[in-house]
């Protein structure tokens, strides 16, 4: 029976000729590094994802899996509008609120999974084009190294031909249209690089490297798999993201967790939260403990982590002030000691945490949608736990859930729209993930 929904099915193979979505995605995927370097890979990355799942899909499967994050945007634009309202900005700020990544970032990711999921992309094509752009990063990673340890500057900029057509004023300027190859920082007392490429920052370059692992997994072929693998710990390691570490460790660790026997993953979880409820006790409380654990790794970055203290600290003021509807908005900035983008490091009230960061800016509604958009990926993903690849798919929302507790998810969508997109193949119907599962094990 399995051999005949695989023959079937043999669109789902990689043995038969690219369509013209296969075409569009992967080819834009592979293409990242040029886009990168001109300065095109928002626009364009908006116009393939967004513009395909909005005039191609047709699936009410790949819309139910795209509604749940389409609605955080909505709810995310009904604060924007509130506080619009409440405000003296000019009408024309409306439009510029619903461009930025707190805003479309929502809408871009529901698509991406959408698209996934709609079976339009089969997932040896979108699985052979991420290992292509991971292999381009890891190779781009060596020079990269060698040039921040030749030359003096502190950091490594050049802003994009597009770029410099748009002006200073524009958020997304310095993030979206520019090249930051590397800037040295200290870690652990020690003055080392951390590199960023075609993301904009080294923590999203390390969330790539950790959903970039799970992501090639499966992948049929045993020498890509293993060098897939490596480049993903590369990319881990280049970014020397304490989050990235973390989240690599925690997602292999429930990857493995979720092999084991029913009655045992049980029994684990029990005693997992019987061995940290004993910690707590030992260290005094909860919130003794976390603060002591936080700490530790404080003193790891003491400059960044000062300024985000100053940000949580702002942001969870600005909470109380407006919990039901947020203030629409990222607040006032911050400034750290680090130096990216040709200019001082600024953090605004309401980043660096999908958390505090969105419910200062959305306020409980957005972030009620968003805690039931993680729900409905979440129980869709364990229902098919019996397949390998849902189990991986499990793994990554482990590991999207453990950076967005440092980092705004939003703005993590557009760089690494590919880990979305495969997600959404995760999501398909039991018997083609099979046909898929049988195909590649």
């Amino acid at each position: 029976m399995k051999v005949e929904r695989c023959e079937a099915t043999a669109w789902w193979s990689s043995t038969t000729a690219m369509t013209l979505p296969e075409k569009l995605v992967c080819g834009y995927i592979v293409l990242i590094p040029l886009l990168w370097a001109v300065g095109l890979n928002l626009p364009v990355a908006f116009v393939v994802i967004f513009g395909m799942f909005l005039f191609r899909v047709r699936s009410h499967f790949a819309w139910l899996h795209a509604l749940p994050w389409f609605v955080v945007g909505v709810m995310q634009i009904t604060s924007v509008v509130a506080n619009w309202d409440d405000s003296m900005q000019p009408w024309w700020m409306i439009g510029k609120h619903l461009l930025a990544s707190y805003v479309s970032g929502w809408f871009l990711l529901g698509a991406a999974i959408g698209l996934g999921a709609s079976g339009l992309v089969r997932p040896a094509r979108l699985i052979d084009a991420i290992g292509r752009l991971t292999l381009w990063t890891a190779l781009l990673a060596v020079p990269t190294i060698c040039v921040a340890y030749s030359l003096p500057q502190h950091y490594l900029y050049v802003l994009t031909p597009v770029g410099r057509l748009l002006p200073a004023s524009l958020p997304s300027r310095a993030t979206s249209f520019g090249m930051f190859f590397y800037n040295w920082d200290h870690i652990a007392g020690i003055h080392l690089p951390r590199i960023a490429l075609f993301y904009p920052w080294p923590t999203a370059l390390g969330f790539a490297g950790v959903c970039t692992i799970f992501v090639l997994w499966k992948c049929p072929n045993y020498r890509s798999r293993i060098l897939g693998i490596l480049c993903g710990l590369g990319m881990v390691c280049f970014s020397l993201s304490r989050t990235a570490l973390v989240a690599v460790a925690v997602s292999l660790l429930v990857r493995w967790a979720l092999t084991w026997p029913a009655r045992v993953r049980v029994a684990t979880a029990f005693g997992v939260a019987s061995v940290l409820c004993g910690l707590w006790l030992c260290a005094g409380s909860p919130a003794q403990a976390m603060a002591a654990l936080e700490q530790e790794l404080e003193q790891t970055r003491p400059g960044a982590s000062q300024a985000r203290d100053e940000v949580y600290k702002a942001s969870w003021a600005g909470v109380y002030e407006a919990p039901l509807l947020g203030h629409g908005w990222p607040g006032y900035s911050v400034e750290n000691n680090d130096t990216v983008y040709g200019e001082d490091n600024v953090m605004v009230v309401g980043s660096h945490s999908t958390i505090s960061g969105l419910l200062y800016k959305g306020g409980a509604i957005t972030f009620g949608a968003l805690i039931l958009a993680l729900m409905s990926l979440g129980v869709s993903l364990l229902r098919r736990c019996s397949f390998a690849l849902a189990k991986d798919g499990c793994a990554v929302v482990v590991a999207i859930m453990l950076t967005a507790t440092n980092e705004g998810l939003e703005s993590l969508v557009f760089p690494t729209l590919f880990i979305f997109l495969w997600l959404g193949t995760v999501l398909v119907e039991p018997d083609r993930l099979e046909c898929y599962c049988a195909h590649y094990t």
